[in-house]
């Protein structure tokens, strides 16, 4: 497999004119069509199987909707039975001032990959980092955008990558960095950045009453099955969201998480929020966890926004993990916490804990501890 990683396309009514004003601007003698067509015909006569088409904008409030072109043209391919491995470092953008993207420093954004098809490939990073990736999904029908890869199937597998400079910022539910749905294995993974909803953008949103803006983790969005594993992995982040919340995974409902852990801040307004795991709920698929730890400051927001509708008058907030409300096996061993946890001051049932906030169905706590201060409104342990 050869892949070209960088390639433009124009569309077709504009492609000459946009050709010739790249020659004219670098001095340079142009013989290329610059149409998605020609495109395909030079990568299959020279032996290219994969191009990466790159967005162009020469201006900022331009960047979306050259973004949205780009993404039109992406191929629609699972990718599996085949592997993709990096060579060397990618620079996406310049990262200086990096942790003000999308707050009053603008950056290019960068599109999920697959949009709603699984990656089934393997992504083999090498040991190489990814720098400077912007995500930014802005609203309601952009909100499953927020994450590299839009989901990793049951055959996909994510390796030895690291993120550096990372932001994801907007509007979204079931988000992470590296994806929105685990259904395949994530191994030696290591993500630096922030993960945080827009707070002006969720409280118009929430005021249109859609209110499924949830289920954010700093590596992953979401995990159903048991077969879905991430082992020797991290995130060193700041992890702000609306509801269900959770350093390394959003909502946790089957599957393993072996050597990883998790160093930032991680706080929600809603619902729960956990330094490890946001949520677990309803479903019979095993959970092991085993190894981990969280270092840093788990808290609920007592204030957002003034308009920001809550909807409900609860909340759970545990150094680990929230609240447990699953149904299969969970079994949790040799993990600890080194954090302040801070419940809600703003709720009337408020279930706050060093290492888990409500223990509400059956599960296996071994050689696990917590270490740090807890304060809350109700029930703390």
């Amino acid at each position: 497999m050869l892949i070209d990683f960088h390639t433009h396309v124009y569309p077709e009514k504009i492609a000459q004119k946009g050709v010739q004003y790249i020659g004219d601007f670098y001095d340079l003698p142009m013989s290329e069509k610059g149409t998605l067509v020609h495109l395909k015909s030079v990568a299959k006569a020279s032996g290219t199987t994969h191009v990466v088409l790159l967005g162009v904008a020469v201006k900022p409030e331009v960047v979306e909707s050259i973004n949205r072109f780009t993404a039109s043209m992406l191929d629609a391919s699972t990718f599996e039975g085949k592997t993709v491995k990096l060579g060397n470092d990618i620079l996406i953008q310049d990262t200086t001032d990096w942790q003000y993207w999308g707050k009053v420093i603008p950056a290019l954004p960068f599109p999920s990959m697959g949009r709603e098809i699984p990656f089934q490939g393997t992504f083999d990073g090498q040991g190489y980092s990814i720098i400077g990736l912007f995500i930014n999904p802005k609203s309601n029908k952009d909100s499953n955008q927020g994450h590299l890869f839009y989901s990793i199937g049951d055959k996909g597998v994510v390796k030895n990558v690291n993120f550096d400079a990372t932001v994801l910022y907007g509007v979204m539910q079931h988000a992470g960095v590296l994806t929105g749905k685990l259904d395949g294995k994530v191994d030696n993974c290591h993500i630096s950045g922030m993960a945080c909803h827009v707070r002006s953008q969720i409280a118009r949103n929430t005021a249109e009453g859609y209110l499924n803006l949830g289920n954010l983790g700093g590596m992953v969005g979401s995990m159903y099955r048991a077969e879905a594993t991430i082992t020797n992995s991290s995130v060193n982040m700041t992890v702000e969201g609306y509801k269900t919340v959770g350093g390394l995974v959003g909502i946790m409902q089957g599957g393993t998480i072996r050597n990883c852990h998790v160093v930032g801040q991680v706080s929600a307004l809603a619902e729960g929020v956990g330094g490890f795991i946001g949520g677990n709920d309803n479903l019979e698929a095993d959970i092991i966890i085993d190894s981990c730890t969280v270092r840093g400051k788990v808290f609920a927001r007592t204030v957002w926004d003034d308009d920001l509708y809550i909807p409900n008058d609860y909340m759970y907030v545990g150094g680990f993990i929230p609240s447990t409300n699953h149904y299969g096996e969970l079994l949790v061993t040799n993990c600890y916490v080194y954090a302040d946890v801070i419940g809600s001051l703003r709720k009337d049932w408020d279930y706050t804990g060093g290492f888990i906030g409500a223990n509400k169905r059956k599960g296996a706590y071994e050689y696990c501890g917590f270490e740090g201060t807890v304060t809350g409104k109700s029930y703390v342990s």
